[in-house]
């Protein structure tokens, strides 16, 4: 399987040959609410066999968050029934083309790697992993406080202030934070 959820985007971008090999997947999928820009829902599970549909089934940390405090506003639906979703995806590649996409991604991906530099040269902070996408992957450090509640306690507080809305996730057992940039207009200060 290959989760393209948000990654399979880059099939638009300069940075395409990061996909290389997706064709051998039996499946795939795609978010087209993320980096397409599209209203939620509007996805795809694409399979070569039927039977690929159990992977619907995976249990992911950073999508099932038992114990938060926030309210999982991913599950939270009345709808029943499906759209036409796929006009939206149409009329995006018709009005704003495969190329400026692209461009709009490129963009995001530079924006990451300024951030992660920032990142990477507070001393306050942990860079956990290059980023690969559009994801800083990042932990708050200090020399005596618990490590994990300052991190759920800054993504708390970057939520209420207005600040930012960071994700939360496990990394080797740890408390971890996320910034996703996903805004093409976004620009450095």
């Amino acid at each position: 399987h290959v989760d393209g959820a948000y990654g399979g985007a880059l099939i638009l971008s300069s940075h395409k040959s990061r996909l290389k090999g997706v064709e051998r997947a039996h499946s795939i999928s795609v978010d087209f609410h993320k980096l397409f820009y599209q209203t939620i829902s509007c996805g795809a599970l694409l399979v070569n066999d039927k039977s690929n549909f159990k992977f619907l089934l995976h249990h992911a940390d950073y999508l099932n968050r038992e114990h938060d405090e926030l309210p999982n506003l991913v599950d939270k639906s009345i709808a029943t029934t499906k759209r036409f979703d796929a006009l939206k995806v149409f009329m995006t590649m018709q009005n704003v083309g495969p190329k400026a996409l692209g461009d709009m991604y490129d963009h995001l991906l530079a924006q990451t790697l300024e951030v992660a530099d920032m990142i990477r040269t507070n001393d306050q902070f942990e860079l956990l992993a290059e980023p690969s996408l559009s994801t800083v992957l990042f932990r708050a450090t200090h020399e005596t406080a618990d490590l994990d509640e300052l991190n759920k306690a800054l993504r708390l507080e970057a939520l209420t202030r207005g600040i930012a809305v960071l994700g939360e996730t496990i990394v080797d057992g740890k408390t971890a934070l996320k910034f996703t940039i996903l805004n093409p207009c976004l620009t450095t200060a």
